[in-house]
């Protein structure tokens, strides 16, 4: 087994695509709150769970009639971006909730930072094993 099909298994894709996930919702979440007085704004989310299930359904690409392609998550599922037009918090049409956001925000970033030390931890284990254990500077 290579180096790179143990840094692509799907335990680190996983990880990878998680963290992925959290670094793109900070960004909408982030933006949600620059637009909190923003008449007429209406926020904006991604939804990991629409992204998984898209995943599920896509079709398989294959090379070979016996043989199935590994996907290119970036190429075939993405993370939807979900604009919320359905509420109103306020009379000029914004539905953006400060305090709301900024709890979003802070569950992001201990998802992100959860996955991000796994995924680092994980790296350190590989490392290991590929220098017997040797201590590497």
């Amino acid at each position: 087994m290579t180096i790179r099909a143990l840094l692509e298994d799907s335990g680190t894709e996983a990880l990878r695509r998680v963290c992925d996930y959290a670094a793109l919702r900070h960004r909408a979440l982030s933006h949600n709150l620059a637009n909190a007085d923003t008449p007429g704004f209406k926020r904006f989310d991604l939804v990991f769970t629409l992204a998984c299930e898209r995943r599920r359904q896509a079709t398989l690409l294959t090379t070979h009639a016996q043989h199935i392609a590994r996907m290119d998550d970036e190429r075939v599922v993405g993370f939807p971006l979900v604009r919320e037009v359905a509420t109103t918090l306020r009379e000029d049409g914004n539905n953006v909730d400060p305090e709301v956001e900024s709890v979003r925000l802070a569950q992001n970033a201990l998802l992100f930072e959860t996955s991000a030390r796994v995924l680092i931890k994980r790296i350190q284990a590989l490392r290991a094993v590929i220098t017997e254990g040797r201590q590497t500077p």
